[in-house]
């Protein structure tokens, strides 16, 4: 090749202006920061892992390509120095949505990964800078995945890339519907019920966890549809079965976690004070919440167990809210379910704090689990079957070396949703709203700091905040005269004594 042509490629790639060169950067940045480099981890990665290649093969004129740029764009505009390039995310993003209106009217575009990740990249992007008023914009764009995926039907089972898509869109729909209190949309014959065949082990366990928490927004929907309004014996009686469901579905999601195989259960490495984090204060300024510290295998392992965790947060809350419903304030604490759920809420809001220090990359909070592979893989009873076995090459500290604003864009919806709870002290509302803020900052995730917002309005204006809690009617009357054949229905006993974790479907 001549000297000539070697000069003419290489100034080919030399960006020909500032804005250029200030695109690329961002989408350097975003792909490095938000992007787990694929591994041999068979399993449960994300659908992000899948931006790189489709990206490559994306037009110019295509919506990803816009999307994704206005992603970039959106997140290196935090950076100091460089707030004017929201102005630039935000232009990209409408030539984004125009570009994907028109892929969706088309009859071979409309069916294409590319356009579904178009899809959700403008969802990314409304976390990215969406402000209390954007909330809904998240909602649509995953209202418009679940149409595409509706349309695709089977045809979505049939790729990896599809596969994860789907995966992902099923997520967000599940905490999507939990917000709104509506029911899962259902797909009709084209795929049962959300389900994913399986496929290899990792997500075998990952698909079981979601079967269970896709019962959640239903049991909200109900909960929303009982837990208001004046109280008459037979709402009293239809509240006592939503105590049971309550209970059933908690149940099947706490099974899940008994279930669980050692190499998917999360270690305690030690407390904040062994790692020298004593500085904790009641303004909740400590980088690491006071107890247990925990680590995980992989980041996405992480994930899901906090989805565990959120999800079984909000079926007992719902029973919280019956209890509360049913009981006048000067009985509660004698029932034994009070009691119960209070302590379940406690440990569950505690845990979400606990892999703080892992999601954010910290590097004490690793776990050597290789050893435990290999001790995995020599047991008895543990499946020759080479598509059943599990492989386990990644590196735990995958997203601490790349991709650290992954683990805090991920633990944001449930740092959150512990933050409603509405039984914990102050003092750790006040840590986690902390933390949120800081992922916001550091991570240019105004959505993050959105919801610390939200969390501090609804502890200083009274429990109606809560996006997990259906508090009862400011206006509630209760008489005492009335106490007695409450207890008669309800089967409460009178008597502190008598505490029982019942069935055993608290034990956690």
């Amino acid at each position: 090749m001549s000297s000539t042509k070697v000069l003419e490629e290489s100034l080919s790639l030399i960006p020909r202006t500032l804005s250029e060169c200030q695109e690329k950067q961002a989408l350097c940045y975003f792909l490095t920061e938000y992007i787990v480099v694929p591994s041999d981890f068979d399993g449960i990665r994300g659908y992000l892992e899948y931006l790189r290649p489709l990206y490559i093969d994306a037009k110019p004129s295509s919506p990803l390509f816009s999307a994704t740029t206005a992603a970039a764009l959106a997140v290196f505009s935090s950076k100091p120095g460089r707030k004017p390039l929201l102005n630039d995310a935000r232009i990209m993003y409408g030539k984004a949505v125009q570009l994907m209106k028109e892929a969706i009217a088309d009859p071979v575009e409309v069916g294409s990964d590319l356009t579904l990740m178009s899809v959700m990249l403008c969802g990314l992007f409304e976390t990215i800078t969406g402000d209390e008023s954007s909330l809904p914009s998240f909602g649509q764009h995953t209202d418009g995945a679940v149409a595409l995926v509706k349309l695709r039907g089977r045809e979505m089972l049939n790729s990896p890339i599809s596969k994860k898509l789907f995966s992902a869109v099923r997520a967000q729909m599940v905490i999507t519907q939990t917000i709104r209190c509506q029911s899962i949309v259902p797909l009709g014959d084209s795929i049962d019920n959300w389900q994913i065949p399986r496929t290899n082990y990792w997500e075998s366990v990952a698909n079981n966890l979601t079967t269970k928490t896709m019962q959640v927004p239903s049991l909200r929907a109900s909960a929303a549809r009982l837990l208001r309004g004046p109280m008459t014996m037979q709402l009293a009686r239809d509240i006592l079965d939503l105590i049971k469901e309550a209970k059933r579905i908690d149940g099947e999601i706490a099974a899940w976690s008994l279930d669980a195989p050692e190499l998917l259960r999360y270690k305690i490495i030690g407390t904040s004070e062994e790692m020298g984090y004593v500085g904790y204060s009641e303004r909740g300024t400590s980088e690491i919440y006071p107890g247990p510290v925990h680590a995980y295998s992989d980041l996405m392992i992480a994930v899901n167990w906090n989805s565990y965790r959120s999800s079984r947060v909000f079926c007992q809350t719902i029973i919280l809210n019956c209890i509360e419903r049913l009981v006048p304030p000067w009985e509660r604490t004698i029932t034994v379910d009070y009691r119960t759920t209070t302590r379940i809420l406690q440990n569950l809001a505690d845990e979400i704090c606990a892999s703080v220090p892992y999601h954010l990359g910290y590097p004490q909070a690793v776990y050597d689990y290789q050893n435990l592979m290999s001790s995995y893989r020599n047991q008895d009873n543990y499946s020759r079957d080479d598509s059943d076995r599990p492989r386990y090459t990644a590196d735990p500290r995958a997203h601490t070396n790349n991709a650290t604003a992954i683990g805090g864009y991920l633990l944001v919806w449930h740092l959150y949703v512990a933050s409603s709870v509405v039984t914990i002290p102050d003092s750790q509302r006040r840590w986690i709203t902390n933390r949120l803020i800081h992922i916001g900052e550091r991570y240019g995730l105004s959505q993050a700091k959105v919801l610390a917002s939200l969390g501090t309005k609804s502890s200083s204006s009274g429990r109606n905040g809560s996006i997990t809690d259906f508090a009862p009617p400011r206006d509630l009357k209760w008489e005492r005269t009335g106490g007695q054949h409450w207890r008669e229905l309800l089967g409460y006993a009178n008597d502190s004594s008598s505490e029982s974790d019942g069935d055993g479907l608290y034990e956690d």
